[in-house]
């Protein structure tokens, strides 16, 4: 099977800069990518992964680079074991992150909407050739050539909009003016997913208000400079100090207006004075009980974060209006009091560049019925398998916070285009014909002039275009087929694997169950593995915004493979802060297992399915044996760190420190050596293959390659029961193993160097041992003595005396 080769011919360091590209180059030719890459088709079952679509904004690093890692290696693994593996890889390209690069970078304006667009898809472009680059730099091998997607594509449009008519139909769309979560800085409406809290130092104002007939309340707030858009003070029907005033009226600082004073059991009587303003609006309590006790609005804050009334503050920021009504507040003497504290602000959290405080802006939008299918997205969840199990309460926790439906339009250019008109007068939704799609309306021509309803002639396309998730909450959907032109793929939805990280189990996650079983009346995928964040030095999570550490600068220091091999040791689910010694240690590993196949080349050779006599080669065996069985089930767990460890182990310990230092003295001329070595390393090499690909490629294109098969990649995973053992000399083989680790112990302990022959050595075993003695010359050979003595010893293990 195996041809004979000196390991002289082997460069004695392996070089990964030298050798990874050269298989990468391998693995993208087209034969390469028939035979072992490209699905099937041939009757073997599917397995199908839903892996991330990054956003497309520029050069990976290397927390991206762990997700990469995982969804290869279990690809990889699971081709081996015999699977017809779908992997996908796409591209979200629409959205705020291109825009803002447009805008920042470029310095094209959104007021030019062709041209931005282009310059949107150029830009597009440019940054997925950089992303794909570092991919394959990595190792990563999806099916590039028929399951590579952008959501900015015809097709990708075509089927996000077909969903959403699909949706419409279901009676889920419609439009409605409602308080938003706006984004100042970012001048778009974003979805309560993309928002989060974050503490901030504050000043709490108490003011004055005078209650109409005499007296004063006392109102505790942060944001004095809504006190215009006051609407109603509420106060809790138990909360003794204000229920004379329940009914009554008080002035509006600053303004001649009076609200009432209104009560409410939500009103938490610790913070503050007790008593809080209604206003319209300063947060999601308001919202709730300006529409519960439908009180009147007054918007006073515009698109850009800017005052439009009063005129005191009419075109000041927010900051700048705060200055000022707090001052004329000063100059009445109706601020009280003045504390600072910390307290959380909701920002745009979801953009690690933005991070602005959110304001709510009542605008017309497009809105799908979220709130009331949470159960179904509940449902749905229940029938998928999380790894860890933990990160389904993270998904639980955040279906049972969402307080709105789900705002579904952006204001913005680059995106999908919302497939209907929009009667202003009926306020229906029209859909376009489906023989239209992908529909454009700033491209395409005028397709309804009046409202099939109401006959209407105020009938107007939707200008505005989809939230990004929208696109990409239909990947498993698309990739099997269910809205593209390919067809669709049988059983392979639901999906197999989705594959992601905790940061978007608010926002990715949730609405991809969310849609996929509103369209489908199933959970999109059987399982989902969440992995946690790879931290910088300073403990924060890793993005591109905060430019963290390049994945291309480290794979180039140390290899690809060493740093997949360190990063799949960590633990999925939990959190761990990257430094490079990690990926040192993973190098360092690279090289063992170079000199262990560099060593093992002159042996190897045709593998005989027969048991050996040796009691070591049957102990290194059935150590084999049980790594190939461990291996297998955490990596079918997807437990990949601990199946790492194993190997590691396995590797490392039994197979270089213990077994080949014991059959150096005999594997030169014993068949049985030669053939043991050969079947170890042949396994050992395709529990290797998918974890560190390239050295796994290079060392099997030297020693084991096979004419049918171009690539360790095509090789099968092998199977417990392909190793055959003789399990009670396997059961002598560990007990020599053992007396001779103890007995190289003792020779370090005093100070022998383990290379340095000895006169003698006197090695003491208990009376169960004593058969390690038939194995004498094995013994003397791997402790360099000239000469081994055994006594009989009461010591419950092994122990060793050196003569010199």
């Amino acid at each position: 099977m195996f041809e004979f080769m000196e390991h002289s011919n082997i460069p004695k360091v392996y070089d990964p800069k030298q050798a990874e590209p050269t298989w990468e180059n391998h693995w993208l030719r087209d034969e390469v990518y028939r035979a072992v890459y490209a699905m099937k088709g041939d009757g073997r079952p599917l397995y199908v992964f839903d892996t991330p679509p990054p956003f497309t904004s520029g050069n990976l690093h290397v927390g991206q680079g762990y997700w990469i890692s995982i969804a290869d290696t279990l690809a990889r693994y699971k081709r081996m074991r015999g699977f017809d593996v779908i992997l996908p890889q796409g591209w979200d390209t629409h959205g705020l992150p291109t825009e803002l690069k447009v805008e920042k970078q470029l310095g094209v304006s959104r007021a030019d909407r062709d041209e931005f667009e282009r310059k949107c898809v150029e830009w597009t472009q440019r940054m997925i050739e950089l992303m794909k680059s570092d991919m394959v730099r990595l190792g990563y091998r999806p099916q590039w050539e028929d399951f590579e997607y952008t959501t900015h594509s015809p097709e990708y449009l075509r089927a996000v909009q077909l969903s959403l008519i699909q949706m419409y139909k279901q009676g889920l769309l419609y439009i409605d003016r409602f308080p938003v979560l706006w984004c100042p800085n970012c001048s778009t409406a974003i979805a309560q997913a993309e928002t989060g809290y974050e503490e901030r130092d504050g000043v709490l104002y108490t003011v004055r208000f005078e209650v109409e007939g005499g007296g004063y309340l006392s109102i505790a707030t942060t944001r004095p400079e809504l006190i215009p858009a006051c609407q109603a003070i509420m106060v809790n029907p138990q909360d003794r100090r204000y229920t004379h005033l329940v009914g009554r009226r008080v002035k509006v600082p600053f303004t001649e207006r009076y609200v009432n004073v209104l009560q409410d059991q939500e009103v938490d009587t610790d913070f503050g004075t007790g008593a809080v303003m209604v206003c319209s609006y300063g947060d999601e309590t308001d919202i709730k009980w300006i529409k519960r006790y439908s009180l009147p609005t007054s918007q006073i804050i515009d698109e850009k974060g800017r005052f439009t009334a009063p005129e005191q503050i009419k075109g000041k920021s927010v900051s700048e209006a705060r200055r000022e009504i707090v001052g004329i507040l000063r100059s009445t003497g109706a601020i009280l009091e003045e504390k600072k504290i910390r307290h959380n602000v909701l920002i745009h959290a979801e953009r690690s560049d933005c991070r602005a405080p959110i304001e709510f802006l009542e605008k017309e939008q497009v809105m799908i019925k979220t709130k009331s299918l949470l159960d179904k997205v509940s449902e749905a969840a229940s029938h998928i398998v999380f790894h860890p199990p933990f990160m389904k309460e993270k998904l639980n926790d955040w279906i049972a916070s969402v307080e709105w439906d789900w705002i579904a339009s952006r204001q913005r250019v680059f995106g999908t285009p919302f497939p209907f008109y929009h009667c202003v007068d009926c306020d229906s939704l029209i859909p376009v014909p489906e023989d239209k799609l992908p529909f454009d309306p700033r491209k395409s021509e005028t397709l309804f002039k009046t409202c099939p309803k109401c006959a209407s002639n105020r009938v107007d396309p939707i200008l505005d275009v989809c939230d990004g998730w929208i696109d990409s909450s239909i990947t498993p959907l698309f990739v099997t087929g269910q809205y593209s032109e390919r067809k669709p793929l049988g059983e392979a939805y639901p999906v197999d694997l989705r594959i992601q990280g905790q940061d978007i189990i608010r926002t990715w996650l949730f609405y991809t169950i969310f849609r996929c079983s509103v369209l489908t009346s199933k959970p999109p995928f059987k399982e989902a593995l969440i992995h946690g964040w790879i931290l910088d030095a300073q403990g924060k999570k890793m993005s591109k915004s905060r430019e963290s550490l390049p994945l291309k600068r480290i794979v180039e220091e140390y290899g690809a493979d060493s740093l997949r091999y360190s990063l799949m040791t960590f633990s999925i689910g939990a959190d761990f802060e990257f430094t490079p010694e990690f990926v040192r240690r993973g190098k360092l590993f690279m090289q063992k297992v170079w000199s262990a196949y560099r060593f093992s080349t002159p042996y190897i050779g045709s593998i005989n399915k027969h048991t050996s006599k040796s009691p070591v080669d049957n102990w290194i065996l059935q150590r084999l044996k049980d790594t190939v069985t461990r291996m297998t089930k955490y990596f079918d767990s997807y437990e990949l760190n601990d199946g790492l460890e194993v190997f590691h182990n396995f590797f490392w310990h039994e197979l270089c420190d213990e077994y080949i230092e014991a059959i150096k003295h005999r594997v030169s001329y014993d068949e049985d050596a030669k053939n043991t070595l050969s079947q170890v390393m042949w396994t050992s090499l395709r529990l290797l293959a998918p974890i560190m690909p390239h050295l796994a490629e290079e060392i099997y294109q030297r020693l084991f390659l096979d004419k049918d098969k171009p690539s360790i990649h095509a090789a099968e995973w092998p199977l417990p029961q392909e190793i055959l053992t003789d399990d009670k000399l396997a059961e002598l083989g560990s007990k020599i193993i053992y007396t001779i680790k103890e007995a190289r112990k003792a020779k370090a302990s005093s100070n022998i160097p383990l290379g340095q022959r000895v006169p003698k050595v006197v090695i003491g075993i208990p009376q169960d041992y004593q058969e390690v003695a038939s194995e004498k010359d094995t013994i003397r050979s791997t402790l360099r003595a000239d000469e081994v003595e055994f006594v009989i010893d009461s010591q419950p293990k092994p122990w060793a005396k050196y003569n010199t």
